[in-house]
């Protein structure tokens, strides 16, 4: 006989996306389960953690454990991208163990009240009124089903509710093994295009790292005499950053993963929600793949909350979340594209032509675009842009989703409603048509301090909202 237990939410996998949402929603008080099939410390290919990702972690309160794990520290990333020499850039953020990254994330889901079972396997999700409301799962010698209001989808790219996926680029995979080094480079990381692949080293200690190696599926079934590491020795031989002999050794096995970037099409439904690689997969070239998984679980945990304690707001809860992933998909399919075109640009073959759908002078429009700096200077004289409009926009405020007015402009990626933390369409409304430019914080001086009301002013120049009034 199994066991029957109610939950308010299950969560499948405990991925960053999964544990996120766990923990926000324990915290908000719902009886919470994590079923995760793979016992942990597990291996990961994504270990680039960023500055802006810090302040997710220390969001989830997990910063102490993050602190103390000591990551390697990353500064300086050299990059020959098209080109036969590096160039050096300053990357803040951490190589990070993703197996002890996860587990610091499952333990603080378990410490907020989450129940965990792992490993654990999901055997049978059943419907009711045409919502998945029972999981069936076995637990070590135990037949569970766990009875649910919700579910929340983190099992990753092969997803534990069916759905539909779209696939933003053409197919790829990372070959990826641990270095051990004799010769320790000045850099922290080193990124490099090849001739049909590119090449991603990570340090993680001073004698250390990870060398990974992004190529197309294809390529490696066309020479099905070639072994895993046949294949990863091949392709190495292309990249000038590992040609020192003395650079070091090859000290684990290769393993392979699938990393192609895709998105679902449904997100979000009535009594479900996908979080992480469950719902966006983004190409490994931007280096934000556990950034997303946190933020999106994040989110979800306010959708769920709203869906659950607010049905009223369940529409607009949903279509909240629908705009953000088709912002991020818009994004970094856009960034990545324009990435893989710089390497076309240069002769490229068609590894590289493939995964570049832009042309070379929207290229060149975004390159200036990101070198041009905005102007020092402001006009005496400002109005409201007439390509300014006001409309209500879903919004978190007080961890639920909710509607709010906000300002569109087409030099924004979306509506805009807090700006600073602060609701923007009051502090329009309190501005004359026509206004001196350095008088508008006097304007909002009994709302905003006088610092922050710089700020939104110039925020606001700079987007285009507020416009030279001669």
């Amino acid at each position: 006989m199994s066991v029957v237990i109610d939950y308010d939410v299950i969560v499948i996998g405990a991925g960053p996306g999964g544990c996120s949402t766990a923990i926000r929603l324990a915290e908000f008080g719902f009886k919470v389960a994590i079923i995760e099939r793979q016992a942990y410390p597990r291996s990961h290919v994504g270990i680039c953690i960023s500055d802006q990702t810090i302040a997710l972690l220390e969001f989830l309160n997990i910063s102490e454990q993050f602190y103390g794990a000591n990551y390697w520290r990353r500064n300086l990333t050299a990059i020959s991208w098209g080109e036969q020499e590096f160039h050096t850039f300053p990357q803040p953020g951490f190589h990070v163990n993703r197996g002890t990254l996860d587990q610091f994330l499952l333990d603080r889901a378990h410490a907020v009240g989450a129940t965990v079972y792992q490993p654990a396997q999901v055997l049978k999700l059943s419907q009711k009124n045409c919502a998945y409301r029972e999981a069936e799962v076995k637990f070590g010698p135990c037949n569970l089903k766990l009875r649910t209001h919700f579910i929340v989808d983190a099992a990753g790219r092969c997803q534990s509710i069916p759905g539909t996926q779209v696939r933003d680029s053409e197919p790829l995979v990372a070959l990826c093994a641990s270095w051990s080094l004799t010769q320790r480079p000045a850099v922290d990381g080193a990124i490099e295009s090849g001739d049909d692949a590119w090449l991603w080293f990570a340090r993680t200690s001073q004698d250390s790292a990870v060398v990974s190696i992004f190529c197309d599926p294809r390529s490696l079934r066309s020479e099905k005499k070639l072994i895993l590491q046949d294949s990863y020795s091949k392709f190495l031989s292309q990249f000038l950053f590992l040609r020192s002999s003395s650079f070091g050794e090859q000290s684990s096995e290769v393993t392979i993963c699938n990393a192609s970037s895709y998105h679902s099409v449904n997100p979000v439904g009535d009594k479900h929600i996908r979080v992480g690689d469950a719902c966006l997969s983004i190409d490994p070239l931007s280096s934000q793949g556990v950034h997303l998984a946190l933020q999106s679980g994040i989110q979800a945990a306010v959708v769920v909350r709203t869906i659950l304690e607010k049905p009223e707001n369940m529409k607009i809860a949903k279509q909240f979340y629908e705009q953000r992933i088709t912002e991020r998909v818009a994004l970094y399919v856009k960034r990545t594209q324009e990435e893989y075109a710089r390497v076309t640009d240069r002769g490229a073959n068609s590894f590289w032509q493939e995964r570049s759908k832009v042309q070379k002078s929207n290229i060149s429009k975004a390159t200036k675009s990101k070198n041009l700096s905005q102007p020092t200077l402001r006009p005496k004289m400002v109005t409201l842009s007439p390509n300014a409009i006001v409309e209500l926009t879903p919004v978190i405020k007080e961890d639920f989703v909710t509607e709010r007015q906000a300002l569109r402009h087409p030099r924004l990626k979306s509506a805009v409603a807090y700006v600073e933390g602060f609701d923007i369409i009051p502090l329009i409304y309190k501005l004359p048509q026509i206004c001196s430019f350095s008088d508008i914080p006097r304007y909002w001086a009994s709302k905003v301090p006088m610092n922050t009301a710089k700020t939104i002013a110039l925020w606001l120049w700079d987007n285009g909202l507020l416009e030279d009034a001669f």
